[in-house]
């Protein structure tokens, strides 16, 4: 709590006080829904009036209250709606997949973001998601058959340690990379952090520095990666970040990231504590706690 006060205090922003206030219920209305239809089938399961995520396409909120409700609807099973966070949203369409492009998600599972790169792509190009936990993995692919994108190649591999002819291959790689989830504790419930530790953040950042410079190696020179995680600590964040780049031989640059309108963001920190980072890792996002939005890192780089 003193580390994410503290953090708070850097960023001009109550991210104490926010703690445990979880963001409305989201959804999105894949682009082969009819809409329209899909907001009146959902009147008539009891769900009423959700409200329109500002910035985000087809995407929309219900209250709290419905919850529970949400996932075990018909509309969830027949792949009519697509839960997914306000912020992994945008996560997804900063990578700027288009169609003809080849597109790398890193750390898939469950799926939420690698169906907003296969509508970007609408069929065109070639989209690879890999996940490293078999449960996951598998959690992964049913996700994807039940939004009728069963092109998508899945692979069951670490992603530190992707297949060699993956190397410089791809335009567009998405990493949402496992953390330590701060972002994601409540302090009226202890489950969400008992497994929180200075040792776990400093062992996601070891695995995280793995991951990025995977991803960055199997970019295309000139390719783009995005860097994405739902933790707090600098550790893994702008630390990461800046170990792959600012000096003369680094594979990759950061370079600005839009998220769109109607999400409140800070550039990412230059320094915490005595570490000193390069001010292009300023160039990165990190997404405040809103209504709609949970708590991101996300950052973009250019293969160099």
């Amino acid at each position: 709590m003193e580390r994410i006060d503290e953090l708070g205090r850097q960023l001009d922003a109550p991210l104490t006080a926010s703690l445990g206030a979880r963001p409305r219920p989201v959804f999105r209305v894949p682009v082969s829904g009819d809409e329209p239809d899909t907001l009146a089938a959902l009147e008539r399961l009891g769900i009423r009036n959700p409200e329109p995520v500002p910035g985000l396409p087809r995407t929309w909120a219900i209250a709290h209250e419905d919850r529970d409700a949400l996932p075990h609807c018909e509309l969830v099973e027949n792949g009519a709606i697509h839960i997914q966070g306000a912020s992994s949203q945008r996560c997804a369409r900063a990578v700027g997949a288009e169609p003809g492009d080849r597109v790398l998600d890193l750390a898939a599972a469950p799926g939420g973001k690698t169906l907003v790169l296969a509508e970007a792509l609408g069929g065109r190009g070639d989209l690879v998601a890999v996940e490293a936990v078999k449960a996951r993995f598998f959690r992964l692919r049913a996700n994807l058959e039940r939004a009728g994108h069963k092109a998508v190649r899945t692979v069951l591999a670490d992603g530190r340690r992707v297949p060699r002819p993956f190397h410089d291959s791809f335009d567009r790689v998405l990493l949402d990379a496992p953390c330590s989830s701060e972002a994601r504790f409540d302090p009226a419930d202890p489950e969400t952090f008992a497994r929180w530790s200075l040792k776990k953040v400093r062992d996601m950042a070891r695995k995280q520095w793995g991951l990025l410079g995977s991803a960055l190696r199997c970019a295309r020179p000139g390719g783009i990666v995005v860097y994405a995680t739902c933790a707090y600590s600098p550790e893994e964040n702008e630390a990461t970040l800046a170990a792959h780049v600012g000096a003369p031989d680094s594979l990759a640059e950061v370079i600005p990231v839009d998220l769109g309108p109607g999400v409140d963001t800070r550039p990412g920190l230059t320094s915490w504590g005595r570490k000193r980072w390069p001010d292009e890792v300023s160039r990165a996002a990190r997404v405040l706690p809103d209504a709609f939005h949970e708590a991101f890192f996300v950052a973009r780089l250019r293969r160099r």
